[in-house]
């Protein structure tokens, strides 16, 4: 029973080091220059556009 409890334990082990890796891998290929390039511009055009959206006009006072 022990020795069934410690294979299946390394089979997890090795098999959560394989997701790892290739979520590890995914995210190294997703992060390259052009990438992150974009994503930074992305991020500054985001804030451009909320900023200009709280300074815009007032809109004039209503009186009846």
């Amino acid at each position: 029973m022990r020795l069934r409890w410690f294979i299946l334990g390394i089979v997890t082990a090795v098999g959560g080091g394989v997701v790892a890796a290739a979520k590890l891998r995914r995210a190294r290929e997703a992060l390259n220059a052009p990438n992150a390039a974009r994503i930074g511009a992305r991020g500054v055009a985001g804030i451009i556009d909320r900023v200009a959206n709280s300074v815009s006009p007032a809109k004039p006072d209503r009186q009846a």
